[in-house]
């Protein structure tokens, strides 16, 4: 991969440097990002009321 001029660090290098520092902060492990799945969305249940 080629250096991007005037960049100090290749994107991936600054990317990867950025993303170990925030799951540091907050106490993230690669485990917990690979096995994250979003919650389900609760599906908003109303009765029909008559017209």
């Amino acid at each position: 991969m080629e250096r991007v001029p005037g960049l100090r660090a290749e994107p991936a290098d600054a990317y990867t440097t950025y993303l170990e520092s925030k799951q540091r902060e907050h106490g993230i492990s690669d485990d917990d990002l690979k096995n994250w799945r979003p919650e389900t969305p609760k599906r908003d249940v109303r009765k029909k009321t008559a017209s």
